[in-house]
């Protein structure tokens, strides 16, 4: 039987009555269909009351492990006292030869399923309403407001009941292959750009939190762009990935001119007076041009919250796509609300951000700061323990980068250790931790791998 979708009068909620009849008569006809149903629908996804009452009884048999079919379904619903309610023996009955085969169980069900969907969306935009119409035109409830709105979107663009169990046989290729060789099966995912790093990592993924934390002017802020320049510009693709940077402390033109000075491979002060040497105009000019074609989005709100972020982002994905966020730094996120802790704050913040990484799919690099107890140590190597005023960036972290510079320390310095830097791998919850040595050019705040691959594997407990 077809069952096109019904045309509404104006301001009725979309349903279609045909299609929910269809499913509960394939089901009285054919009860071993209703493990199939229960994937796909629930009682609040019929329009119709009745039909709500009868699928709950349908839902009840099947858990017991009880048949269903006409007799079956009349006695539960006369013992619980609705039998009358849903019209009784004469309603059954036309269900029962509303069908003759539950072979289009699949396509009747998808159509109730986007009927409901479609009201979900209408009551979101009535709630949606009244949320508006009740909130004061404060930058905190318009917030509120919108991670209210986009939250209700969301949900109805990602049905749980997508999910259920998969065979084995799906993805078992991919998963031997990165047994067997990890880093070829896993490098095509997103590289950070530097070998050293990406032999200890393998590249980073979707949905993960990176923490990159080191003191201040130690370099996390060169790293974290110099990622996001090697993932919105690789040089082994023609493909163009959307990196989004929330820059809290630095304004729009301090991020563009230290992407421009790296990419170009020219020192970021020019001190030489005057115009700078021709090589190095020349330079700039061909990365600037680089940059443009490249899809970089650049927010730098100093007093942005958690939830403006997510919005944004949720709406630049809507727009460009979204491949890679970076907010620089996590402690200058302004936190969902007035707590009675900077502890809680920050689990707040860091809690979000992970839940953000999950909610777009996109992989969330959070610069953040060590505390000073890093320094009263000799030497002074940081561990995760130093990650400032919270043990919740620890715990929703995927990867904690830790950066050390001895050179950092004038009573440290020496000839030996000037441009060498160790990117700690302090966690990392799918592999291996330990550390990376790399180069670091200050004038250029560019990182670079060495000449000769160096990675010191060390054990996890030694880093805390």
């Amino acid at each position: 039987m077809k069952t096109p979708m019904t045309h509404h009068p104006k301001g009725e909620l979309p349903h279609n009555l045909d299609a929910e009849k269809a499913v509960l008569g394939a089901l009285l006809l054919d009860g071993e269909r209703m493990c199939d149903a229960l994937d796909v629908l629930s009682e609040s996804d019929f329009y119709e009351r009745r039909h709500r009452v009868l699928f709950a009884g349908l839902r009840h048999l099947d858990s017991t492990g009880r048949a269903i079919d006409y007799l079956t379904v009349g006695a539960e619903l006369e013992a619980r006292g609705q039998f009358e309610a849903i019209g009784g023996n004469e309603y059954l009955l036309e269900l029962s030869s509303y069908v003759t085969t539950a072979g289009h169980l699949s396509e009747h069900m998808q159509i109730v399923s986007s009927a409901a969907r479609l009201r979900g969306c209408a009551r979101a935009a009535d709630d949606l309403r009244t949320e508006a119409a009740a909130a004061r035109p404060t930058s905190a409830d318009v917030d509120r407001v919108l991670d209210l709105g986009m939250g209700r979107l969301s949900a109805l663009g990602h049905d749980s009941r997508d999910g259920g169990p998969i065979h084995v046989e799906n993805g078992l290729t991919a998963v031997i292959d990165e047994l067997c060789n990890p880093w070829e099966a896993r490098r095509r995912e997103y590289s950070t750009g530097l070998r050293e790093l990406d032999e200890l990592l393998g590249g980073f993924n979707r949905g993960d939190l990176l923490v990159a934390a080191a003191r201040p002017s130690m370099g996390k802020t060169a790293l974290a762009l110099n990622i996001a320049d090697h993932v919105a510009l690789p040089a082994d693709s023609d493909r163009r990935p959307t990196v989004l940077i929330f820059s809290l402390e630095m304004r729009r033109e301090q991020v563009m001119s230290r992407l421009v000075c790296a990419r170009a491979d020219v020192p970021a002060r020019w001190e030489g007076g005057g115009l700078r040497p021709e090589h190095e105009i020349q330079a700039l000019r061909e990365a600037g041009s680089a940059l443009a074609g490249a899809k970089f989005w650049i927010d730098d709100d100093a007093a942005i919250s958690m939830q403006t972020m997510r919005n944004r982002a949720r709406r630049l994905r809507q727009r460009a796509g979204l491949d890679l966020i970076i907010v620089d730094y996590l402690q200058l996120v302004r936190p969902p609300s007035d707590s009675e802790s900077r502890q809680v704050e920050i689990s707040q913040i860091s809690g979000g951000l992970k839940s953000m990484a999950r909610e777009l799919d996109v992989p969330v690099i959070a610069v953040s700061q060590l505390s000073r107890k890093t320094e009263a140590r000799n030497p002074p190597r940081p561990m995760m323990a130093d990650l400032r005023e919270s043990g919740a960036i620890e715990q929703d972290a995927d990867v904690v980068l830790l950066l050390y510079r001895e050179s950092y320390y004038e009573h440290l310095r020496n000839a030996e250790n000037d441009g060498k830097a160790e990117v700690i791998v302090a966690k990392h919850r799918n592999g291996p931790t330990g550390s990376a040595l790399v180069r670091f050019d200050a004038t250029r705040a560019r990182f670079r791998s060495s000449t000769v691959i160096e990675t010191v594997h060390v054990e996890h407990e030694d880093l805390r």
